[in-house]
């Protein structure tokens, strides 16, 4: 059976569903991005509702992954990858929720991490889309989006660094409560990037 008929009618349509929680992601982060630049309480509240479509679009692929009687990946793979992106949106609003409740203006490396997640996860899309497939094309999206993550490690040593020669004591723990969040949606997005990988290999 070829693996283009597992994605029409009548089987599930995954690599939608998927999309849409990655859609959901992307909007997040952009939305968190701007929060960082000029924080306001309506973009907190539209983190926040999306965070909540994104558990509504999670359930969607539990139940059809639990229905399904053939799937165009790995079982397992597929569910790992919806857990995955998940925890992306459960950090963004994390972060936010932190932020907005310090009261704190994020530093402009912090800012730039944000949106070089965003970066990411656009490219981690673009490999999904190519699923089931297209594995190669998959992979050299996903190898792109390792790029961004790289860039973080660097804006966290040089940022951390400056903050520490400050001595607003209030503000280098306001903001170092910001870095371990933007952090922490670093490692998620490495290890949804990494469960990709592992559904790539295994169509290759």
């Amino acid at each position: 059976m070829r693996w283009s008929s597992l994605w029409g009618k009548p089987h599930p349509k995954f690599s939608e569903m998927l999309d849409q929680q990655l859609s959901l992601a992307a909007q997040g982060l952009r939305q968190l991005e701007a929060w960082c630049r000029n924080p306001s309480q309506e973009l907190v509240d539209d983190i926040f509702r999306l965070e909540t479509e994104g558990d509504k679009a999670r359930a969607v692929l539990a139940v059809a992954l639990a229905e399904a009687f053939e799937t165009p990946l790995d079982r397992e793979d597929l569910n790992a990858l919806s857990c995955k992106i998940d925890d992306l949106l459960d950090e963004t609003r994390s972060m936010v929720r932190i932020g907005w409740a310090l009261k704190v203006q994020p530093e402009p490396n912090i800012c730039e991490m944000v949106a070089n997640l965003h970066d990411g996860v656009v490219q981690l899309r673009a490999a999904v889309a190519h699923l089931p497939g297209q594995p190669v094309e998959a992979n050299q999206m996903a190898r792109k989006a390792r790029r961004p993550l790289r860039l973080n490690e660097r804006l966290y040593s040089s940022g951390v660094s400056t903050l520490y020669d400050g001595d607003d004591m209030k503000n280098i723990f306001r903001q170092m409560e910001l870095y371990h969040a933007v952090i922490r949606l670093s490692e998620d997005e490495e290890s949804l990037a990494d469960q990709l990988d592992r559904a790539i290999y295994k169509l290759s």
